[in-house]
């Protein structure tokens, strides 16, 4: 759909500009994983998911949050870690359920604040990075 890949690239360059390559193409596999579940519940195209309200933090109503999305308008065209977003996003999208090094998991955190009540159990984490937490089979 329009705007799929760029709104994904954004989302993702917000979220994990200092992750490490890997981590930000589990961030997309999240985001493609919320497209193809199965309840429909996370929107109909990517920028549905990206842009659904309380999802992705950068696209909040919030001063410090759209902080990001303002260092993220001004990335340039060249700019190493969005051209890695971009290409995460690429690579993800042609990839098999098969090749999800998350399992296939709708929800992450970052490390760096306590996992949220929706991560208990029946939750599972499925994978565990440097910077991130993602789970799966969450209700």
């Amino acid at each position: 759909m329009a705007f799929d890949r760029e709104i994904a690239a954004i989302t993702c360059f917000c979220e994990a500009s200092s992750a490490t390559p890997a981590e930000r193409r589990a961030i997309i596999w999240v985001m493609k994983n919320r497209l193809h579940d199965q309840k429909r519940r996370f929107g109909l195209t990517i920028a549905d998911v990206c842009l659904a309200r309380y999802q992705f933090s950068e696209w909040l109503d919030d001063k410090a949050d759209s902080a990001n999305l303002h260092r993220a308008a001004r990335a340039l065209d060249d700019d190493p870690i969005m051209l890695d977003c971009l290409a995460a996003f690429d690579a993800v999208m042609a990839a098999p359920s098969r090749d999800d090094p998350t399992g296939g998991s709708c929800h992450y955190t970052d490390k760096t604040i306590d996992p949220p009540a929706w991560a208990a159990p029946p939750a599972v984490l499925a994978l565990e990075t440097e910077h991130f937490r993602f789970y799966r089979g969450v209700s």
